[in-house]
C-alpha cells in the first residue's frame, strides 16, 4: 500500500507546468510509489521511464510516497521538472525595462516562490 504525500496546489508565472521522469528503476513494482496524481480531475499518473506529465499548478495534485529508505545511496527515479513561480513574468519585464539589476531579481526570485495561490 502507497500512502499519500501532502496535496497541494500552487501559484505560478504559467499557467501549465511539466515533469518529465527520465528515469525510473524497472526492477520497481507499482506498489513503491513515486507516483503523481492531479486529484482535481481524479488522474494518477503511474511512475515509469520516459514519462512526462503536463498540469495546472493551482489545480490540487501532488505525489505517492516512494517505499525506498531514503538514506539508501541508490538512485531509482530521476527527472526534470519545470514550474515557475507566481510573478515571474512581472520581474523579468521590469529586469528589461531596466527598474531592476539582474542581480536584484535574482535575489527576488527566491521570494517569488514561496507566493501563495491566488484564491
Amino acid at each position: 500500500m502507497t500512502s499519500s504525500r501532502f496535496i497541494h496546489r500552487e501559484g505560478s508565472g504559467h499557467e501549465y507546468a511539466v515533469a518529465w521522469t527520465t528515469f525510473r528503476d524497472p526492477m520497481l513494482s507499482r506498489e513503491w510509489g513515486g507516483h503523481f496524481f492531479i486529484c482535481s480531475h481524479g488522474i494518477k499518473v503511474e511512475a515509469a521511464t520516459d514519462t512526462v506529465v503536463v498540469w495546472k499548478p493551482k489545480s490540487w495534485h501532488g505525489t505517492s510516497l516512494q517505499q525506498r529508505d531514503p538514506a539508501d545511496p541508490e538512485i531509482f527515479q530521476s527527472g526534470l521538472a519545470i514550474v515557475t513561480p507566481p510573478g515571474i513574468d512581472k520581474l523579468w519585464t521590469d529586469v528589461c525595462d531596466k527598474k531592476v539589476t539582474l542581480k536584484e531579481a535574482r535575489k527576488r526570485v527566491l521570494d517569488l516562490e514561496s507566493a501563495e495561490v491566488d484564491e
